[in-house]
């Protein structure tokens, strides 16, 4: 888990036991929540990237890489993502707990 979202994580899934993608469930409800930087870990992961490209073409196509811009469009379009997508970027981060 990135240093940047253990805090957040604690914050919002305190009380929601680990398991059966509980966890996964509760960051993926609070993703708006999380810092700018627990939210830019989270889209930054190579197998995110694999699993979200059909997502981040559609969404962010028109976004130069680089700098960060494309984590930032993906951050910004998080819910428009399909579900697979979501749990990637989660699962990356929170190995699916």
């Amino acid at each position: 888990m990135p240093q940047a979202c253990a805090s957040e994580l604690q914050q919002h899934c305190a009380e929601v036991q680990p398991g059966e993608g509980r966890i996964r469930a509760c960051v993926e409800e609070h993703f708006v929540e999380f810092s700018e930087a627990c939210q830019r870990a989270l889209v930054s992961n190579v197998a995110v990237v694999k699993v979200c490209k059909p997502d981040v073409q559609r969404t962010c196509s028109g976004v130069e890489p680089g700098g960060g811009r494309i984590q930032a469009c993906m951050k910004d379009h998080f819910a428009e993502y399909s579900e697979p997508c979501k749990r990637a970027i989660i699962t990356a981060k929170f190995d699916n707990r």
